[in-house]
Protein backbone atom coordinates (compact mmCIF):
# COMPACT_ATOMS: atom_id res chain seq x y z
CA UNK A 1 0.00 0.00 0.00
CA UNK A 2 1.36 3.23 -1.00
CA UNK A 3 2.39 6.04 1.82
CA UNK A 4 -1.17 8.65 2.69
CA UNK A 5 0.02 11.89 1.63
CA UNK A 6 -0.74 15.11 3.41
CA UNK A 7 -2.73 17.96 1.02
CA UNK A 8 -0.60 21.14 1.56
CA UNK A 9 -3.09 24.49 2.46
CA UNK A 10 -1.67 27.29 0.63
CA UNK A 11 -1.80 30.68 2.99
CA UNK A 12 -1.69 33.94 1.92
CA UNK A 13 1.10 34.56 4.21
CA UNK A 14 3.12 32.55 2.57
CA UNK A 15 3.45 34.20 -0.70
CA UNK A 16 6.10 36.75 -0.80
CA UNK A 17 5.09 37.95 -3.63
CA UNK A 18 1.38 38.91 -2.40
CA UNK A 19 0.81 42.28 -2.42
CA UNK A 20 0.04 44.20 1.39
CA UNK A 21 -3.70 45.43 1.25
CA UNK A 22 -4.71 48.92 2.41
CA UNK A 23 -6.33 48.82 5.82
CA UNK A 24 -9.71 49.24 5.46
CA UNK A 25 -11.74 52.17 8.07
CA UNK A 26 -14.44 50.52 10.97
CA UNK A 27 -17.49 51.75 8.45
CA UNK A 28 -15.90 49.76 5.52
CA UNK A 29 -15.49 46.56 7.80
CA UNK A 30 -19.42 47.35 8.51
CA UNK A 31 -20.39 47.30 5.47
CA UNK A 32 -18.59 44.34 4.30
CA UNK A 33 -20.39 42.60 7.22
CA UNK A 34 -23.91 44.08 7.00
CA UNK A 35 -23.93 42.79 3.35
CA UNK A 36 -22.93 39.41 4.73
CA UNK A 37 -26.36 39.23 6.83
CA UNK A 38 -26.90 38.56 10.72
CA UNK A 39 -26.68 34.93 10.55
CA UNK A 40 -23.33 34.70 9.17
CA UNK A 41 -21.90 37.12 11.90
CA UNK A 42 -23.43 35.00 14.33
CA UNK A 43 -22.16 31.83 13.21
CA UNK A 44 -18.42 34.03 13.17
CA UNK A 45 -18.85 34.57 17.08
CA UNK A 46 -19.84 31.07 17.38
CA UNK A 47 -17.58 29.57 16.15
CA UNK A 48 -14.75 31.50 17.83
CA UNK A 49 -16.46 31.42 21.36
CA UNK A 50 -17.23 27.38 20.93
CA UNK A 51 -13.87 26.22 19.78
CA UNK A 52 -12.39 23.44 21.52
CA UNK A 53 -9.30 23.39 19.83
CA UNK A 54 -7.66 27.07 19.95
CA UNK A 55 -4.36 28.99 20.08
CA UNK A 56 -3.71 29.55 23.69
CA UNK A 57 -3.45 32.86 25.02
CA UNK A 58 -0.28 34.88 23.75
CA UNK A 59 -0.32 36.45 27.50
CA UNK A 60 -0.36 32.22 28.45
CA UNK A 61 2.11 31.28 25.73
CA UNK A 62 4.81 34.02 26.34
CA UNK A 63 5.00 32.36 29.64
CA UNK A 64 6.20 29.05 28.90
CA UNK A 65 5.91 28.77 25.26
CA UNK A 66 7.44 25.01 24.80
CA UNK A 67 4.72 24.12 27.32
CA UNK A 68 1.50 24.60 24.76
CA UNK A 69 3.84 24.00 21.66
CA UNK A 70 4.57 20.15 20.19
CA UNK A 71 8.41 18.93 20.08
CA UNK A 72 8.13 15.97 17.97
CA UNK A 73 4.56 15.05 16.44
CA UNK A 74 1.68 17.40 15.32
CA UNK A 75 -1.55 16.64 15.51
CA UNK A 76 -4.33 18.89 13.74
CA UNK A 77 -4.01 21.74 11.28
CA UNK A 78 -2.50 24.61 14.21
CA UNK A 79 1.21 22.91 14.20
CA UNK A 80 1.66 21.42 10.96
CA UNK A 81 3.61 24.07 9.37
CA UNK A 82 5.73 24.20 12.15
CA UNK A 83 9.56 24.18 11.11
CA UNK A 84 10.89 21.84 13.45
CA UNK A 85 7.81 19.35 12.43
CA UNK A 86 7.24 19.85 8.91
CA UNK A 87 10.30 17.49 7.79
CA UNK A 88 10.18 15.43 10.78
CA UNK A 89 10.55 12.12 10.69
CA UNK A 90 7.12 11.25 12.89
CA UNK A 91 5.07 12.08 9.47
CA UNK A 92 6.75 8.75 8.00
CA UNK A 93 6.01 7.09 11.23
CA UNK A 94 2.19 8.65 11.32
CA UNK A 95 1.75 6.97 7.90
CA UNK A 96 3.33 3.83 8.65
CA UNK A 97 0.83 3.50 11.65
CA UNK A 98 -2.16 4.06 9.80
CA UNK A 99 -0.85 1.76 7.54
CA UNK A 100 -0.43 -0.96 10.39
CA UNK A 101 -3.91 0.25 11.45
CA UNK A 102 -5.85 -0.71 8.23
CA UNK A 103 -4.01 -4.07 7.82
CA UNK A 104 -5.48 -4.54 11.32
CA UNK A 105 -8.47 -4.50 10.01
CA UNK A 106 -8.15 -6.65 7.65
CA UNK A 107 -9.37 -10.11 7.00
CA UNK A 108 -6.39 -11.27 4.80
CA UNK A 109 -4.02 -9.28 4.96
CA UNK A 110 -3.85 -8.89 1.13
CA UNK A 111 -3.44 -4.75 -0.51
CA UNK A 112 -6.56 -5.17 -2.33
CA UNK A 113 -8.30 -5.27 0.58
CA UNK A 114 -6.28 -2.67 2.62
CA UNK A 115 -6.66 -0.35 -0.34
CA UNK A 116 -10.83 -0.85 0.05
CA UNK A 117 -10.20 -0.10 3.53
CA UNK A 118 -8.52 2.76 3.15
CA UNK A 119 -10.89 4.33 0.79
CA UNK A 120 -13.80 3.37 3.11
CA UNK A 121 -12.10 5.11 6.06
CA UNK A 122 -11.49 7.83 3.30
CA UNK A 123 -15.40 8.20 2.95
CA UNK A 124 -15.83 8.25 6.73
CA UNK A 125 -13.05 11.21 7.13
CA UNK A 126 -14.97 13.31 3.95
CA UNK A 127 -18.12 13.13 5.51
CA UNK A 128 -16.53 14.33 9.16
CA UNK A 129 -14.85 16.80 8.25
CA UNK A 130 -17.15 19.76 8.24
CA UNK A 131 -18.34 18.49 12.25
CA UNK A 132 -14.72 18.84 12.65
CA UNK A 133 -13.97 21.81 11.47
CA UNK A 134 -16.39 23.55 14.55
CA UNK A 135 -14.30 22.07 16.41
CA UNK A 136 -11.88 24.79 15.74
CA UNK A 137 -11.42 28.31 14.67
CA UNK A 138 -10.46 30.88 11.63
CA UNK A 139 -7.80 29.62 9.70
CA UNK A 140 -7.23 26.29 11.25
CA UNK A 141 -10.81 25.37 10.30
CA UNK A 142 -9.45 26.09 6.74
CA UNK A 143 -6.78 24.25 6.93
CA UNK A 144 -8.30 20.79 8.21
CA UNK A 145 -8.74 18.56 5.42
CA UNK A 146 -9.77 14.58 5.36
CA UNK A 147 -6.62 13.53 4.72
CA UNK A 148 -5.10 15.06 7.97
CA UNK A 149 -7.96 13.72 9.97
CA UNK A 150 -7.33 10.17 8.70
CA UNK A 151 -3.62 10.30 9.50
CA UNK A 152 -3.51 11.75 12.48
CA UNK A 153 -6.81 9.27 13.72
CA UNK A 154 -5.26 6.49 12.87
CA UNK A 155 -1.47 7.15 14.43
CA UNK A 156 -3.64 7.62 17.70
CA UNK A 157 -5.64 4.56 17.39
CA UNK A 158 -3.02 2.52 16.44
CA UNK A 159 -0.62 3.86 19.03
CA UNK A 160 -3.72 2.75 21.67
CA UNK A 161 -3.83 -0.76 20.58
CA UNK A 162 -0.07 -1.80 20.82
CA UNK A 163 0.00 0.34 24.15
CA UNK A 164 -3.23 -1.94 25.16
CA UNK A 165 -1.47 -4.97 23.82
CA UNK A 166 1.99 -4.44 25.43
CA UNK A 167 0.64 -3.37 28.72
CA UNK A 168 -2.01 -6.31 28.84
CA UNK A 169 -0.70 -9.40 27.02
CA UNK A 170 -3.34 -11.72 28.64
CA UNK A 171 -6.77 -9.99 29.44
CA UNK A 172 -9.82 -11.39 28.34
CA UNK A 173 -9.90 -8.45 25.51
CA UNK A 174 -6.77 -9.44 24.08
CA UNK A 175 -7.36 -13.55 24.64
CA UNK A 176 -10.49 -13.28 22.41
CA UNK A 177 -9.55 -14.12 18.90
CA UNK A 178 -9.29 -11.32 16.15
CA UNK A 179 -7.45 -10.49 13.19
CA UNK A 180 -5.69 -7.57 14.85
CA UNK A 181 -2.06 -7.35 16.64
CA UNK A 182 1.13 -6.72 15.48
CA UNK A 183 0.95 -6.73 12.00
CA UNK A 184 4.86 -6.11 11.26
CA UNK A 185 5.96 -8.54 13.73
CA UNK A 186 3.02 -11.67 13.07
CA UNK A 187 1.21 -12.17 10.06
CA UNK A 188 -0.22 -15.49 11.88
CA UNK A 189 -3.88 -15.20 13.62
CA UNK A 190 -3.00 -18.45 15.22
CA UNK A 191 0.29 -16.91 16.67
CA UNK A 192 -1.23 -13.73 17.69
CA UNK A 193 -0.52 -14.40 21.58
CA UNK A 194 3.00 -15.18 20.94
CA UNK A 195 3.66 -12.03 19.23
CA UNK A 196 2.64 -9.80 22.41
CA UNK A 197 6.25 -9.57 23.48
CA UNK A 198 7.43 -9.09 20.01
CA UNK A 199 4.47 -6.55 19.73
CA UNK A 200 6.36 -4.08 22.31
CA UNK A 201 9.51 -4.32 20.71
CA UNK A 202 8.19 -3.14 17.12
CA UNK A 203 6.48 -0.61 19.07
CA UNK A 204 10.08 1.04 20.37
CA UNK A 205 11.54 -0.21 16.83
CA UNK A 206 8.98 2.50 14.68
CA UNK A 207 10.12 5.26 17.09
CA UNK A 208 13.85 4.56 16.93
CA UNK A 209 14.62 6.71 19.95
CA UNK A 210 13.01 4.29 22.36
CA UNK A 211 11.66 5.57 25.80
CA UNK A 212 12.35 8.88 24.99
CA UNK A 213 10.95 9.93 21.79
CA UNK A 214 7.65 7.11 23.05
CA UNK A 215 7.59 9.79 26.30
CA UNK A 216 8.04 13.06 24.18
CA UNK A 217 4.86 11.91 22.05
CA UNK A 218 2.64 11.01 25.17
CA UNK A 219 3.86 14.52 26.04
CA UNK A 220 2.82 16.19 22.45
CA UNK A 221 -0.26 14.76 22.92
CA UNK A 222 -1.87 16.20 25.93
CA UNK A 223 -1.44 19.87 24.38
CA UNK A 224 -4.56 22.11 23.52
CA UNK A 225 -3.18 23.18 20.31
CA UNK A 226 -2.13 19.18 19.50
CA UNK A 227 -5.70 17.73 19.07
CA UNK A 228 -8.24 16.19 16.83
CA UNK A 229 -11.98 15.96 17.89
CA UNK A 230 -12.61 12.64 20.02
CA UNK A 231 -15.59 11.69 17.67
CA UNK A 232 -13.21 10.86 14.85
CA UNK A 233 -11.10 9.10 16.58
CA UNK A 234 -14.46 6.92 18.05
CA UNK A 235 -15.39 6.61 14.36
CA UNK A 236 -12.26 4.91 13.04
CA UNK A 237 -12.09 2.74 16.13
CA UNK A 238 -16.19 1.96 15.53
CA UNK A 239 -15.12 0.92 11.77
CA UNK A 240 -11.84 -0.83 12.51
CA UNK A 241 -13.78 -3.02 15.66
CA UNK A 242 -16.60 -3.58 12.86
CA UNK A 243 -14.05 -5.91 11.15
CA UNK A 244 -12.51 -7.65 13.37
CA UNK A 245 -13.69 -10.96 15.31
CA UNK A 246 -13.39 -8.93 19.10
CA UNK A 247 -16.69 -6.72 18.16
CA UNK A 248 -18.51 -7.97 21.47
CA UNK A 249 -15.90 -7.48 23.23
CA UNK A 250 -14.71 -4.03 22.18
CA UNK A 251 -16.78 -1.15 23.46
CA UNK A 252 -16.52 2.56 23.45
CA UNK A 253 -15.16 2.28 27.19
CA UNK A 254 -12.30 -0.08 25.77
CA UNK A 255 -11.19 3.31 23.38
CA UNK A 256 -11.58 5.21 26.62
CA UNK A 257 -9.84 3.70 29.00
CA UNK A 258 -7.33 2.77 26.24
CA UNK A 259 -6.57 6.78 26.84
CA UNK A 260 -6.46 6.54 30.37
CA UNK A 261 -4.16 3.79 30.46
CA UNK A 262 -1.80 5.87 28.08
CA UNK A 263 -1.40 8.80 30.14
CA UNK A 264 -2.26 6.86 33.66
CA UNK A 265 1.82 7.87 35.06
CA UNK A 266 1.47 11.51 34.56
CA UNK A 267 -0.16 12.43 38.13
CA UNK A 268 -1.86 9.31 39.63
CA UNK A 269 -3.56 6.40 37.81
CA UNK A 270 -6.54 7.14 36.15
CA UNK A 271 -9.92 5.99 37.02
CA UNK A 272 -11.20 3.21 34.80
CA UNK A 273 -14.09 4.39 33.18
CA UNK A 274 -17.75 2.10 33.17
CA UNK A 275 -20.42 2.23 30.86
CA UNK A 276 -23.23 3.87 32.95
CA UNK A 277 -20.68 7.13 33.14
CA UNK A 278 -23.00 9.82 31.40
CA UNK A 279 -21.48 12.69 33.46
CA UNK A 280 -20.32 14.44 30.28
CA UNK A 281 -22.64 13.87 26.96
CA UNK A 282 -19.60 14.72 24.53
CA UNK A 283 -15.95 14.54 24.75
CA UNK A 284 -14.22 16.88 22.81
CA UNK A 285 -10.73 15.43 22.45
CA UNK A 286 -8.25 13.87 24.03
CA UNK A 287 -7.21 16.57 26.84
CA UNK A 288 -10.98 16.98 27.47
CA UNK A 289 -11.02 13.54 28.32
CA UNK A 290 -9.01 13.37 30.82
CA UNK A 291 -10.29 16.73 32.21
CA UNK A 292 -13.18 14.76 33.23
CA UNK A 293 -11.55 11.84 34.31
CA UNK A 294 -9.49 13.63 36.88
CA UNK A 295 -12.55 15.60 37.88
CA UNK A 296 -13.13 15.24 41.95
CA UNK A 297 -16.75 13.52 42.78
CA UNK A 298 -18.90 16.05 44.53
CA UNK A 299 -16.98 19.01 43.40
CA UNK A 300 -18.02 22.07 45.55
CA UNK A 301 -20.13 24.75 44.21
CA UNK A 302 -17.85 27.37 42.05
CA UNK A 303 -17.75 30.77 43.70
CA UNK A 304 -16.75 34.30 42.45
CA UNK A 305 -14.30 35.00 45.26
CA UNK A 306 -12.13 33.70 47.41
CA UNK A 307 -10.11 34.14 51.18
CA UNK A 308 -6.69 34.76 51.36
CA UNK A 309 -4.85 32.24 53.00
CA UNK A 310 -1.51 31.59 54.78
CA UNK A 311 1.34 29.15 53.63
CA UNK A 312 1.15 25.82 54.41
CA UNK A 313 4.72 26.43 56.71
CA UNK A 314 2.64 29.50 58.74
CA UNK A 315 -0.36 27.25 58.88
CA UNK A 316 1.31 24.59 60.21
CA UNK A 317 2.90 26.97 62.64
CA UNK A 318 -0.42 27.74 64.08
CA UNK A 319 -1.79 24.20 64.90
CA UNK A 320 -2.79 22.77 61.27
CA UNK A 321 -2.51 19.37 60.46
CA UNK A 322 -1.56 18.37 56.56
CA UNK A 323 -2.35 15.09 55.74
CA UNK A 324 -2.47 13.27 52.12
CA UNK A 325 -6.36 11.86 51.46
CA UNK A 326 -4.67 8.99 49.76
CA UNK A 327 -3.51 7.57 53.11
CA UNK A 328 -7.27 7.50 54.54
CA UNK A 329 -8.66 5.93 52.09
CA UNK A 330 -7.40 3.29 49.48
CA UNK A 331 -11.08 3.06 47.79
CA UNK A 332 -11.04 2.80 44.07
CA UNK A 333 -13.98 5.44 43.63
CA UNK A 334 -12.85 8.39 41.16
CA UNK A 335 -12.90 10.81 44.40
CA UNK A 336 -10.44 8.84 45.94
CA UNK A 337 -8.33 8.92 42.53
CA UNK A 338 -8.56 12.43 41.95
CA UNK A 339 -5.63 14.40 43.18
CA UNK A 340 -7.34 17.92 42.53
CA UNK A 341 -9.33 18.27 45.64
CA UNK A 342 -9.03 20.10 48.64
CA UNK A 343 -10.69 19.35 52.05
CA UNK A 344 -10.30 21.66 55.45
CA UNK A 345 -11.67 20.85 58.46
CA UNK A 346 -11.69 22.91 61.40
CA UNK A 347 -12.35 21.58 65.09
CA UNK A 348 -15.93 22.21 66.27
CA UNK A 349 -17.61 21.87 69.52
CA UNK A 350 -15.75 20.03 72.33
CA UNK A 351 -13.07 19.48 69.99
CA UNK A 352 -12.61 23.12 69.93
CA UNK A 353 -12.17 23.40 73.60
CA UNK A 354 -10.08 20.18 74.12
CA UNK A 355 -7.18 21.84 71.68
CA UNK A 356 -7.81 19.20 68.68
CA UNK A 357 -6.08 20.76 65.64
CA UNK A 358 -7.39 21.36 62.29
CA UNK A 359 -6.75 19.30 59.20
CA UNK A 360 -5.65 20.08 55.34
CA UNK A 361 -6.50 16.88 53.40
CA UNK A 362 -5.09 17.16 49.91
CA UNK A 363 -4.57 13.78 47.92
CA UNK A 364 -0.67 13.06 46.78
CA UNK A 365 0.80 14.83 43.72
CA UNK A 366 3.44 13.64 42.03
CA UNK A 367 5.88 16.40 40.29
CA UNK A 368 8.14 15.50 37.54
CA UNK A 369 8.95 16.65 34.56
CA UNK A 370 5.77 16.61 32.49
CA UNK A 371 3.28 18.45 35.64
CA UNK A 372 3.81 21.44 34.61
CA UNK A 373 3.00 21.17 31.51
CA UNK A 374 0.22 19.15 32.05
CA UNK A 375 -1.53 21.64 34.56
CA UNK A 376 -0.64 24.17 31.98
CA UNK A 377 -2.29 22.96 28.97
CA UNK A 378 -5.31 22.18 31.36
CA UNK A 379 -6.01 25.52 32.90
CA UNK A 380 -5.45 26.93 29.45
CA UNK A 381 -8.61 24.67 28.12
CA UNK A 382 -10.54 25.65 31.21
CA UNK A 383 -9.28 29.33 30.25
CA UNK A 384 -10.44 28.94 26.70
CA UNK A 385 -13.76 27.12 27.16
CA UNK A 386 -16.02 28.93 29.30
CA UNK A 387 -18.62 25.60 29.34
CA UNK A 388 -15.78 23.73 30.97
CA UNK A 389 -15.23 23.86 35.05
CA UNK A 390 -12.39 25.62 36.38
CA UNK A 391 -11.27 23.00 39.01
CA UNK A 392 -7.64 22.46 37.80
CA UNK A 393 -7.39 26.40 37.94
CA UNK A 394 -8.84 26.38 41.29
CA UNK A 395 -6.52 23.60 42.70
CA UNK A 396 -3.71 25.77 40.99
CA UNK A 397 -4.78 28.99 42.96
CA UNK A 398 -4.71 27.27 46.23
CA UNK A 399 -1.67 25.30 46.12
CA UNK A 400 0.27 28.39 45.11
CA UNK A 401 -1.58 30.14 48.25
CA UNK A 402 0.52 27.31 50.36
CA UNK A 403 3.72 27.10 48.30
CA UNK A 404 5.37 30.14 48.62
CA UNK A 405 9.04 28.98 49.56
CA UNK A 406 10.63 26.01 49.77
CA UNK A 407 10.33 25.24 53.54
CA UNK A 408 6.42 24.96 52.16
CA UNK A 409 7.29 22.30 49.96
CA UNK A 410 9.16 20.81 52.81
CA UNK A 411 5.85 20.94 55.40
CA UNK A 412 3.41 19.32 52.32
CA UNK A 413 6.29 16.22 51.32
CA UNK A 414 6.78 15.48 54.72
CA UNK A 415 3.16 15.11 54.98
CA UNK A 416 2.94 13.05 51.98
CA UNK A 417 0.95 15.43 49.83
CA UNK A 418 3.57 16.36 47.33
CA UNK A 419 6.51 13.95 45.78
CA UNK A 420 8.81 16.07 44.25
CA UNK A 421 10.76 14.61 41.61
CA UNK A 422 11.93 18.01 40.10
CA UNK A 423 15.55 17.68 42.38
CA UNK A 424 15.39 20.51 44.56
CA UNK A 425 11.99 22.02 46.37
CA UNK A 426 12.87 25.53 45.03
CA UNK A 427 12.19 23.97 41.43
CA UNK A 428 8.41 22.80 42.84
CA UNK A 429 7.77 26.00 44.42
CA UNK A 430 8.81 28.28 41.70
CA UNK A 431 6.14 25.97 39.43
CA UNK A 432 3.54 26.72 41.32
CA UNK A 433 4.37 30.04 42.39
CA UNK A 434 4.30 31.24 38.30
CA UNK A 435 1.41 28.85 37.47
CA UNK A 436 -1.17 31.31 37.74
CA UNK A 437 0.75 34.23 36.30
CA UNK A 438 -1.79 35.15 33.75
CA UNK A 439 -4.48 33.26 34.22
CA UNK A 440 -8.19 34.87 35.50
CA UNK A 441 -10.09 32.68 38.05
CA UNK A 442 -13.44 33.55 38.09
CA UNK A 443 -15.29 30.41 39.43
CA UNK A 444 -13.31 29.35 42.29
CA UNK A 445 -14.36 25.79 43.55
CA UNK A 446 -12.23 25.70 46.51
CA UNK A 447 -13.99 28.91 48.19
CA UNK A 448 -15.05 27.21 51.53
CA UNK A 449 -11.67 25.39 52.50
CA UNK A 450 -9.90 29.02 51.77
CA UNK A 451 -12.47 30.47 54.30
CA UNK A 452 -12.01 27.99 57.27
CA UNK A 453 -8.38 27.76 57.09
CA UNK A 454 -8.26 31.95 56.84
CA UNK A 455 -11.21 31.67 59.82
CA UNK A 456 -9.07 28.75 62.03
CA UNK A 457 -5.90 31.05 61.62
CA UNK A 458 -7.20 34.12 62.85
CA UNK A 459 -8.75 32.51 66.28
CA UNK A 460 -6.67 33.51 69.16
CA UNK A 461 -5.34 29.97 70.29
CA UNK A 462 -4.02 29.29 66.76
CA UNK A 463 -2.29 33.08 66.97
CA UNK A 464 -0.61 32.36 69.93
CA UNK A 465 0.51 29.35 68.94
CA UNK A 466 2.54 30.20 65.89
CA UNK A 467 3.47 32.92 67.58
CA UNK A 468 5.39 30.91 69.65
CA UNK A 469 6.71 28.32 67.51
CA UNK A 470 7.80 31.32 65.21
CA UNK A 471 9.70 33.52 67.81
CA UNK A 472 10.33 30.49 70.21
CA UNK A 473 10.75 27.24 68.63
CA UNK A 474 11.99 28.33 64.94
CA UNK A 475 15.23 25.45 65.21
CA UNK A 476 15.47 21.91 66.55
CA UNK A 477 17.87 23.61 69.10
CA UNK A 478 15.15 25.76 70.52
CA UNK A 479 13.43 21.96 71.57
CA UNK A 480 16.32 20.34 72.34
CA UNK A 481 16.47 23.30 74.65
CA UNK A 482 13.34 23.46 75.41
CA UNK A 483 13.17 19.74 76.64
CA UNK A 484 16.95 20.30 78.68
CA UNK A 485 14.72 23.24 80.74
CA UNK A 486 12.18 21.59 81.21
CA UNK A 487 13.99 18.03 82.69
CA UNK A 488 16.00 20.53 85.17
CA UNK A 489 12.96 22.06 86.06
CA UNK A 490 11.23 18.47 86.84
CA UNK A 491 14.40 17.59 88.75
CA UNK A 492 14.61 21.27 90.80
CA UNK A 493 10.44 20.47 91.44
CA UNK A 494 11.04 17.01 92.68
CA UNK A 495 13.91 18.37 94.84
CA UNK A 496 11.53 21.10 96.59
CA UNK A 497 8.76 18.68 97.15
CA UNK A 498 11.30 16.28 98.28
CA UNK A 499 12.66 19.21 100.63
CA UNK A 500 9.02 20.16 101.71
CA UNK A 501 8.22 16.19 102.68
CA UNK A 502 11.57 15.56 104.97
CA UNK A 503 10.77 19.06 106.71
CA UNK A 504 7.05 18.10 107.50
CA UNK A 505 8.26 14.45 108.40
CA UNK A 506 10.89 15.78 110.59
CA UNK A 507 8.67 18.55 112.14
CA UNK A 508 6.05 15.68 112.98
CA UNK A 509 8.80 13.48 114.87
CA UNK A 510 10.58 16.33 116.83
CA UNK A 511 6.70 17.12 118.42
CA UNK A 512 6.56 13.28 119.29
Amino acid sequence: MGSLELQSVSSKRGRKDAKPVAPQSLSEAVVIKIREGPDRQSQRIQSMSFAHICRVPEDLRKLKETAYTPRLVSIGPLHRKDEHLENSPMEDIKTSYATLLIYRATESKSEEEAMEILNEYKEEMTKSVDQAKTYYAGEAALALNQEMLLVDACFILELLYRHDEKNEPSNALNNSPRVGGCFCCNKDRTRMHEGQQRCFNCFNKIFGSGRLAYRTVQRDLLLLENQIPFFVIKKLFELTEEKTRARQARQDVFLINCVLSFFSDLLVTLPEANGDDNSTPEIYHILHLLHTHYRPANLPKAESCYQFIQSASDLECAGVKFESSNAKTQSQSRNAKSPFQVKFDAPSGLKRWWFSRASFEIPTLHIDDSTELFLRNLMAFEQCCPSVSSYITSYAFIMGRLINTSKDVDVLQKAGIICNYLGSHKDASDLFNKLCSEIENGDFHFAKACRDAAEYSSRRWPQAVASLRRNNFNTPWAYIGFGVAFVLFLSALSGFVGNVLNYHCSGNRSSD
